[in-house]
């Protein structure tokens, strides 16, 4: 009983939701989100945008930094193909300056295409490995994406982009990490009762 609930208590931090929705440049109107959901059980990480203003078109993320050491984390695989056999990559890469004022993070993908190439808006990284969930950065942030847009709003559709990232508030705790050490607690509670009554 007592290793279940171990067992239990190992998967607990196995998967997180991170939202971003935090954007550096102010000219950029609100409304825009991207969703990241981490499995290290799987060692993946899904990149979605979920949120677009009106007017506005995201054409894809064409940068990815987490603070994950770059060593232990690399990105093996892109919706389940193999880095080696795209013909478009994603290059590893680590960050020594400050991302968009965001604070500097451990490790990062970069798409290795022109800015005028289509991008995707929704991908899984599965990565050599991933333990637990990933650690905030000394500004308070686990991941920032750089998006390119269309402003369709101007007679002249313009490019443009911007960097968004997490707050300390958009980090989303799965339904395991809640339900299960509740669940491991009142099993340690139960065991220890029972043997009370032994004991008596």
């Amino acid at each position: 009983m007592l290793s279940i609930i171990f067992a239990l208590l190992v998967n607990v931090a196995s998967a997180e939701t991170i939202v971003l929705n935090q954007m550096n440049d102010d000219s950029i109107p609100d409304g825009f989100e991207v969703t990241v959901t981490t499995d290290s059980n799987l060692n993946t990480m899904h990149v979605e945008v979920t949120s677009c203003p009106s007017d506005w078109t995201v054409q894809g993320i064409d940068t990815v930094y987490y603070n994950l050491g770059r060593d232990s984390y690399a990105v093996t695989h892109v919706d389940g193909n193999p880095i080696s056999s795209l013909s478009s990559t994603w290059a590893q890469s680590s960050s020594t300056n400050n991302v968009a004022g965001f604070g500097i993070f451990l490790s990062g993908s970069v798409k290795n295409t022109a800015p005028t190439q289509s991008q995707l808006t929704s991908f899984t990284f599965k990565l050599s490995d991933m333990e637990g969930t990933i650690p905030v950065n000394y500004e308070g942030h686990k991941v920032a994406v750089h998006m390119r847009l269309l402003d369709g709003s101007d007679v002249v559709v313009e490019d443009d982009s911007t960097w968004i990232t997490d707050d300390s508030t958009g980090i989303i705790p799965e339904f395991p990490s809640i339900a299960l050490p509740i669940a491991a607690i009142l099993g340690l509670m139960f065991i220890l009762q029972s043997r009370r009554r032994k004991e008596d």
